[in-house]
């Protein structure tokens, strides 16, 4: 009788490749499953993830203008919530232009996190805005609406971010801070 492998008292001690690795997905899968389910209370009121939300679509847009030597508008709708910028259109296109469907369509919308409400925003060349709609425009040479955008969450925290109209860099404050200081 010819044995091929090793006999059951000769086996060494520990596990197979293919049982660390059907352990270490399911160890996965039920830590993302649980994460999932306590994301929005960790995430809830997150101000500093809205800053980075609301600098993201800045940098973008103020590079977008750049590049594309198009104007372009980062708005707020402080009633709702979100934020929102339009998608770049069909060359020679503006979105007057659109049928409604497609002027629907053409907007990018981001809700901010929940429990963080836009308290106001600030265009410096225009006012306050604390209900509405409220938009930023950012042109071809690089510059932009100098702004001061306030975000607050449930436990009356309030950020300040104030956009530097030559450069485009966002100042925050962990305060509001009015257009006169």
């Amino acid at each position: 009788m010819l044995l091929t492998g090793l006999s059951r008292g000769n086996r060494p001690f520990g596990f197979t490749l293919i049982e660390l690795l059907v352990v270490m997905f399911i160890l996965a899968l039920f830590s993302g499953l649980v994460l999932i389910r306590i994301q929005n209370g960790i995430y809830k009121g997150d101000l500093r993830r809205a800053t980075r939300m609301i600098i993201s679509e800045v940098n973008r847009l103020r590079g977008r203008a750049a590049c594309t030597h198009r104007k372009q508008e980062l708005g707020f709708n402080i009633d709702k919530n979100h934020l929102y910028t339009l998608k770049p259109l069909q060359e020679g296109k503006i979105p007057s232009e659109l049928l409604l469907e497609e002027r629907e369509a053409a907007f990018e919308i981001k809700d901010l996190p929940e429990g963080v409400v836009l308290e106001d925003v600030v265009i410096f060349s225009r006012g306050k805005v604390q209900w509405g709609e409220a938009v930023i425009r950012f042109f071809a040479n690089g510059c932009v609406e100098g702004s001061l955008i306030h975000l607050k969450n449930h436990k009356d925290e309030v950020y300040t971010l104030q956009i530097n109209p030559i450069t485009g860099r966002i100042k925050i404050y962990d305060s509001y801070i009015d257009q006169g200081t």
